[in-house]
């Protein structure tokens, strides 16, 4: 029984994700014809692997930090300045 809730679970959150990620191209296709511009087609047939590039270039995201800074302030603030912004 825990093996079949777990799988389903895991379903639903694989459809949610999947529903993103259409969304987002759809939201982007919208978009570009709103402001006359071609839209997002540079990654795979007609953008549909745009999502899954931009994960991956979030994910592989190098912050830049100096040696002379505190990591706990750096990691902190960047907490703080996502949680601010998600309040309004």
């Amino acid at each position: 029984m825990l093996l079949i809730g777990v799988i389903f679970i895991m379903l639903v959150i694989v459809r949610v994700l999947i529903m993103v990620a259409f969304l987002t191209l759809l939201e982007r296709v919208v978009l570009a014809h709103v402001h006359r511009r071609s839209g997002p087609n540079m990654v795979g047939f007609q953008g549909l692997t745009q999502a899954i590039a931009d994960a991956v270039k979030l994910i592989t995201k190098e912050y830049m930090q100096r040696l002379q800074s505190s990591g706990v302030i750096f990691h902190i603030s960047r907490i703080f300045i996502f949680v601010v912004s998600t309040l309004n």
